[in-house]
Protein backbone atom coordinates (compact mmCIF):
# COMPACT_ATOMS: atom_id res chain seq x y z
CA UNK A 1 0.00 0.00 0.00
CA UNK A 2 2.75 2.36 0.89
CA UNK A 3 4.40 1.83 -2.75
CA UNK A 4 1.16 2.32 -4.36
CA UNK A 5 0.40 5.90 -2.51
CA UNK A 6 4.08 6.71 -3.26
CA UNK A 7 3.82 5.50 -7.35
CA UNK A 8 1.08 7.37 -7.50
CA UNK A 9 2.02 10.97 -5.67
CA UNK A 10 5.29 10.85 -7.79
CA UNK A 11 3.74 10.33 -10.77
CA UNK A 12 0.72 12.88 -9.98
CA UNK A 13 3.60 15.37 -9.46
CA UNK A 14 5.87 14.87 -12.18
CA UNK A 15 2.13 14.95 -14.66
CA UNK A 16 1.81 18.28 -13.31
CA UNK A 17 5.25 19.35 -14.05
CA UNK A 18 5.04 18.15 -17.49
CA UNK A 19 1.31 19.20 -18.55
CA UNK A 20 3.23 23.45 -16.99
CA UNK A 21 5.79 22.74 -19.89
CA UNK A 22 4.19 20.95 -22.20
CA UNK A 23 6.68 17.92 -21.87
CA UNK A 24 5.85 14.10 -20.99
CA UNK A 25 9.21 14.67 -18.49
CA UNK A 26 9.65 10.71 -18.98
CA UNK A 27 13.54 11.09 -18.09
CA UNK A 28 12.10 12.70 -14.57
CA UNK A 29 9.72 9.96 -14.44
CA UNK A 30 12.28 7.46 -14.67
CA UNK A 31 14.30 7.75 -11.70
CA UNK A 32 10.87 8.30 -9.62
CA UNK A 33 10.37 4.96 -10.33
CA UNK A 34 13.87 3.35 -10.04
CA UNK A 35 12.69 4.74 -6.33
CA UNK A 36 9.96 2.27 -5.88
CA UNK A 37 11.21 -0.90 -7.80
CA UNK A 38 14.53 -2.32 -7.42
CA UNK A 39 14.97 -4.15 -10.32
CA UNK A 40 16.42 -2.07 -13.35
CA UNK A 41 14.91 -4.29 -16.19
CA UNK A 42 11.56 -4.15 -14.51
CA UNK A 43 12.05 0.20 -13.84
CA UNK A 44 12.84 0.32 -17.75
CA UNK A 45 9.54 -1.98 -18.88
CA UNK A 46 7.30 -0.19 -16.12
CA UNK A 47 8.23 3.25 -16.97
CA UNK A 48 8.13 2.96 -20.41
CA UNK A 49 4.42 1.96 -20.01
CA UNK A 50 4.01 5.08 -17.69
CA UNK A 51 5.33 7.53 -20.55
CA UNK A 52 3.07 5.83 -23.07
CA UNK A 53 0.06 6.34 -20.89
CA UNK A 54 1.30 9.96 -20.37
CA UNK A 55 2.31 10.55 -23.99
CA UNK A 56 -1.26 9.29 -25.00
CA UNK A 57 -3.19 12.60 -23.56
CA UNK A 58 -0.50 14.87 -26.36
CA UNK A 59 -0.76 12.78 -29.02
CA UNK A 60 -4.66 12.59 -29.08
CA UNK A 61 -4.99 16.65 -28.85
CA UNK A 62 -2.46 16.92 -31.58
CA UNK A 63 -4.60 14.22 -33.90
CA UNK A 64 -7.35 15.85 -32.96
CA UNK A 65 -5.94 19.14 -34.10
CA UNK A 66 -4.51 17.74 -37.46
CA UNK A 67 -0.90 18.54 -36.51
CA UNK A 68 -0.02 15.22 -37.96
CA UNK A 69 2.58 14.76 -41.16
CA UNK A 70 1.08 11.25 -42.01
CA UNK A 71 3.87 10.28 -44.54
CA UNK A 72 6.85 10.98 -41.77
CA UNK A 73 4.34 9.34 -39.12
CA UNK A 74 4.31 6.19 -41.31
CA UNK A 75 7.73 6.18 -42.42
CA UNK A 76 10.06 7.23 -39.91
CA UNK A 77 7.55 5.96 -36.96
CA UNK A 78 7.60 2.28 -38.41
CA UNK A 79 11.97 2.46 -38.08
CA UNK A 80 11.29 3.63 -34.23
CA UNK A 81 8.77 1.01 -33.45
CA UNK A 82 10.80 -1.45 -34.52
CA UNK A 83 13.48 0.11 -32.77
CA UNK A 84 11.51 0.37 -29.41
CA UNK A 85 10.44 -3.23 -29.74
CA UNK A 86 13.85 -4.72 -30.02
CA UNK A 87 15.55 -2.21 -27.84
CA UNK A 88 12.63 -3.65 -24.89
CA UNK A 89 12.79 -7.31 -25.79
CA UNK A 90 16.37 -7.10 -25.58
CA UNK A 91 16.90 -5.46 -22.83
CA UNK A 92 17.59 -7.95 -20.48
CA UNK A 93 20.41 -9.41 -22.11
CA UNK A 94 22.44 -6.60 -20.90
CA UNK A 95 24.08 -6.41 -17.25
CA UNK A 96 21.92 -4.40 -14.67
CA UNK A 97 25.23 -2.62 -13.92
CA UNK A 98 25.35 -1.06 -17.38
CA UNK A 99 21.57 -0.50 -17.81
CA UNK A 100 21.54 1.96 -15.09
CA UNK A 101 25.40 3.68 -16.89
CA UNK A 102 23.25 3.47 -19.59
CA UNK A 103 20.02 5.39 -17.82
CA UNK A 104 22.57 7.32 -15.99
CA UNK A 105 23.65 8.61 -19.15
CA UNK A 106 20.80 9.70 -20.90
CA UNK A 107 19.40 11.75 -17.88
CA UNK A 108 22.53 13.83 -18.02
CA UNK A 109 21.99 14.33 -21.45
CA UNK A 110 18.28 15.27 -20.95
CA UNK A 111 18.80 17.22 -18.01
CA UNK A 112 21.67 19.13 -19.57
CA UNK A 113 19.28 19.84 -22.91
CA UNK A 114 16.55 20.85 -20.51
CA UNK A 115 19.00 23.36 -18.30
CA UNK A 116 20.32 24.78 -21.22
CA UNK A 117 16.84 25.37 -23.22
CA UNK A 118 16.05 28.86 -23.76
CA UNK A 119 13.14 30.77 -25.07
CA UNK A 120 12.57 30.37 -28.72
CA UNK A 121 10.79 32.60 -31.06
CA UNK A 122 8.08 30.36 -33.41
CA UNK A 123 8.57 31.00 -36.93
CA UNK A 124 7.45 28.84 -39.88
CA UNK A 125 9.23 26.59 -42.10
CA UNK A 126 8.65 24.38 -45.46
CA UNK A 127 6.60 21.43 -44.25
CA UNK A 128 8.48 18.43 -45.34
CA UNK A 129 7.04 16.88 -48.71
CA UNK A 130 7.44 12.97 -50.17
CA UNK A 131 9.23 14.09 -53.08
CA UNK A 132 11.22 16.47 -52.41
CA UNK A 133 12.36 15.03 -48.92
CA UNK A 134 12.68 11.34 -49.76
CA UNK A 135 16.00 10.96 -48.90
CA UNK A 136 16.48 12.70 -45.83
CA UNK A 137 13.38 11.53 -44.68
CA UNK A 138 15.35 7.67 -45.11
CA UNK A 139 18.46 8.86 -43.30
CA UNK A 140 16.20 10.26 -40.39
CA UNK A 141 14.44 6.91 -40.46
CA UNK A 142 17.27 5.01 -39.55
CA UNK A 143 18.28 7.49 -37.11
CA UNK A 144 14.73 6.88 -35.69
CA UNK A 145 15.58 3.49 -35.75
CA UNK A 146 18.69 4.27 -33.55
CA UNK A 147 16.68 6.20 -31.04
CA UNK A 148 13.93 3.50 -30.53
CA UNK A 149 16.17 1.26 -29.62
CA UNK A 150 17.84 3.07 -27.26
CA UNK A 151 14.34 4.35 -25.68
CA UNK A 152 12.97 0.75 -25.19
CA UNK A 153 16.20 -0.28 -23.63
CA UNK A 154 16.25 3.21 -21.14
CA UNK A 155 12.36 2.97 -21.27
CA UNK A 156 11.85 6.43 -21.95
CA UNK A 157 10.00 7.70 -25.50
CA UNK A 158 13.47 10.10 -26.14
CA UNK A 159 11.31 12.50 -28.18
CA UNK A 160 13.66 14.84 -27.83
CA UNK A 161 16.42 13.42 -29.49
CA UNK A 162 13.72 12.49 -32.81
CA UNK A 163 12.72 16.19 -32.69
CA UNK A 164 15.90 18.38 -33.98
CA UNK A 165 16.03 16.04 -36.74
CA UNK A 166 12.35 16.72 -38.09
CA UNK A 167 13.00 20.34 -37.74
CA UNK A 168 16.53 21.00 -39.35
CA UNK A 169 16.90 17.80 -41.41
CA UNK A 170 13.56 17.57 -42.66
CA UNK A 171 12.65 21.22 -42.16
CA UNK A 172 9.37 20.60 -40.78
CA UNK A 173 6.68 23.31 -39.53
CA UNK A 174 7.66 23.50 -35.93
CA UNK A 175 3.94 22.38 -34.97
CA UNK A 176 3.70 19.67 -37.13
CA UNK A 177 7.08 18.32 -35.97
CA UNK A 178 6.08 18.62 -32.58
CA UNK A 179 2.96 16.71 -32.96
CA UNK A 180 4.52 13.92 -35.27
CA UNK A 181 7.04 13.60 -33.01
CA UNK A 182 4.53 12.70 -29.94
CA UNK A 183 2.61 10.37 -31.70
CA UNK A 184 5.28 8.74 -32.93
CA UNK A 185 7.04 8.86 -29.46
CA UNK A 186 3.54 7.39 -28.36
CA UNK A 187 3.84 4.04 -30.46
CA UNK A 188 7.47 3.58 -30.05
CA UNK A 189 6.56 3.53 -26.37
CA UNK A 190 4.01 1.34 -26.91
CA UNK A 191 6.21 -1.29 -29.50
CA UNK A 192 8.84 -1.00 -26.77
CA UNK A 193 6.00 -2.10 -23.59
CA UNK A 194 4.86 -4.62 -25.58
CA UNK A 195 9.12 -6.24 -26.12
CA UNK A 196 9.26 -5.60 -22.19
CA UNK A 197 5.83 -7.57 -21.39
CA UNK A 198 6.67 -10.74 -23.43
CA UNK A 199 9.44 -11.12 -20.35
CA UNK A 200 7.41 -10.14 -17.74
CA UNK A 201 9.37 -6.70 -17.03
CA UNK A 202 6.92 -4.62 -15.36
CA UNK A 203 5.12 -3.76 -12.28
CA UNK A 204 1.49 -3.68 -12.72
CA UNK A 205 0.50 -1.84 -9.69
CA UNK A 206 2.75 1.00 -9.61
CA UNK A 207 2.42 1.14 -13.53
CA UNK A 208 -1.32 1.86 -13.09
CA UNK A 209 -0.92 4.11 -10.11
CA UNK A 210 2.00 6.20 -11.56
CA UNK A 211 -0.12 6.29 -15.14
CA UNK A 212 -3.38 7.34 -13.90
CA UNK A 213 -2.09 9.75 -11.62
CA UNK A 214 0.37 11.47 -14.25
CA UNK A 215 -2.73 12.02 -16.75
CA UNK A 216 -4.32 13.26 -13.85
CA UNK A 217 -1.87 15.48 -13.01
CA UNK A 218 -0.84 16.44 -16.69
CA UNK A 219 -4.53 17.71 -16.56
CA UNK A 220 -4.04 19.65 -13.63
CA UNK A 221 -0.62 20.67 -14.78
CA UNK A 222 -2.03 22.19 -17.93
CA UNK A 223 -4.34 24.51 -16.26
CA UNK A 224 -1.29 25.84 -14.09
CA UNK A 225 0.80 27.17 -17.39
CA UNK A 226 2.56 30.38 -16.85
CA UNK A 227 2.24 29.88 -12.68
CA UNK A 228 5.73 29.91 -12.93
CA UNK A 229 8.23 30.28 -15.82
CA UNK A 230 8.92 28.03 -17.99
CA UNK A 231 12.47 28.70 -18.34
CA UNK A 232 12.98 28.64 -14.15
CA UNK A 233 11.39 25.17 -14.02
CA UNK A 234 13.79 23.75 -16.92
CA UNK A 235 16.44 24.52 -15.40
CA UNK A 236 15.27 22.94 -12.20
CA UNK A 237 13.64 19.83 -13.87
CA UNK A 238 17.22 19.37 -15.96
CA UNK A 239 19.47 20.19 -12.56
CA UNK A 240 17.59 17.49 -10.92
CA UNK A 241 18.16 14.94 -13.79
CA UNK A 242 21.53 15.71 -13.66
CA UNK A 243 22.20 15.13 -10.12
CA UNK A 244 20.31 11.57 -10.50
CA UNK A 245 21.82 10.22 -13.49
CA UNK A 246 25.15 10.92 -11.05
CA UNK A 247 23.51 8.88 -8.28
CA UNK A 248 22.37 6.31 -10.66
CA UNK A 249 25.73 5.70 -12.80
CA UNK A 250 28.00 5.72 -9.49
CA UNK A 251 25.33 2.74 -8.40
CA UNK A 252 25.70 1.20 -11.85
CA UNK A 253 29.53 0.67 -11.52
CA UNK A 254 29.94 -0.22 -8.35
CA UNK A 255 27.08 -3.22 -9.44
CA UNK A 256 29.23 -3.57 -12.61
CA UNK A 257 32.73 -3.86 -11.56
CA UNK A 258 32.95 -4.08 -7.89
Amino acid sequence: MIKLILAALIGFLVGILGGMVGLVLGSLRLPAVYAVIPSPHVVAGTALGINTLAAFVSAAKHCKAGRIDLYVFLFMGSFSWVGAFLGGYFCGLIPPGILLIMIGAVLIHSGVTLFREKKKESKKVEVVTKKAEKGKIIGASFWGFVVGVIGGMVGLILGELRLPVMLKRLKMDPRIAAGTNVTIGFFSGLFGFVGHVLHGNFDIIVLVAMGSASMVGAYVGAHLTGVVKRETLMKAIGATLILIAIFLIKKGISLQFF
